[in-house]
């Protein structure tokens, strides 16, 4: 019985044993799991971190070329009693390509927040590098306005398309979306590129949703003026639900016109403003 007694007493001890054997790799893998969530929200937190840095870098170096921009109602020499155009920009350019050489115009929408200069990648950078870069070269949002470099930098090609981000914060092209309103669109006719020549204005006459296409690649840099006079047959006669049209503008094949394009939320999309050249 003694003999029994002792045996009875050692089998719940190997049980034991065997149990805690079992949870040990349960433990460590629940150990591996607990350090890896801590190195996964480190690494979220410190590229939030950099992400904002970058965005504030950002925005403060557009800044800086704003600050090279001046209303010319500010100008000091101005007379007090001289009329005021909100249009007639002080630039200087020279202090703009200090900044980035890459810079060639700047676009200013009244009624907007648009108020940028427009960037053309040069030789050694590729088509689309200011899509997704800022004025001092870091990659990221909110990058800058551009051009491709298969429009020339004069603004006499038939269809000049310029590119901005629509930025949730408000900046960028994100307000050409104000041009959705009927009224806004009435209200607010032109829109003005300067150049170191001058400013060129430009006269409002679609604002429409388009698809997601790259227009100088689909027209193949409007070459032909019968494509450019077929793509601006297509423009006035379409019909969708966001899109404002001014039958009163006349544009023909003998104008140049620049395209602002912004996306609108949905990939398959892009939202444009389109404006014809006033000598």
């Amino acid at each position: 019985m003694k003999f029994l007694n002792k045996g009875s007493e050692k089998r719940p001890e190997k049980k034991a044993a065997a149990g805690e054997a079992k949870k040990q790799p349960k433990k460590k893998w629940m150990l591996i799991l607990y350090y890896l969530f801590i190195a996964v929200l480190v690494a979220c937190v410190i590229i939030l971190v950099v992400w904002k840095i970058r965005r504030v870098r950002a925005n403060a170096m557009l800044e800086e070329t704003k600050a090279q921009v001046n209303v010319m109602g500010e100008v000091e020499d101005m007379a007090e009693d001289e009329p005021k155009d909100e249009s007639d920009l002080d630039i200087d350019f020279d202090a703009l390509y200090e900044i980035n050489e890459d810079i060639y115009a700047w676009i200013y929408v009244p009624g907007t927040d648009i108020s940028y200069p427009v960037l053309q990648s040069g030789d050694d950078k590729e088509e689309d590098y200011y899509l997704n870069h800022n004025l001092d070269g870091s990659t990221g949002r909110p990058a800058c306005i551009y051009t491709q470099k298969r429009n020339s930098q004069d603004f006499t090609d038939p269809n000049t398309v310029i590119y901005g981000h629509n930025m949730h914060d408000g900046t960028m092209f994100r307000t050409l979306h104000e041009f959705e309103d009927a009224a806004f669109f009435a209200e607010h006719p032109y829109f003005y590129i300067y150049t170191p020549e001058g400013k060129i204005t430009y006269h409002i006459f679609a604002a429409y949703r388009s698809d997601n296409s790259d227009i100088l690649e689909k027209y193949n840099d409007f070459q032909s003026e019968d494509v450019f006079v077929g793509y601006l047959a297509e423009i006035m006669s379409q019909e969708n639900s966001v899109c404002n049209l001014n039958s009163d503008v006349e544009v023909t094949a003998e104008n140049t016109i620049v395209t602002l394009s912004t996306c609108i939320g949905v990939s398959s999309y892009r939202y444009l403003v389109q404006g014809v050249r006033e000598d």
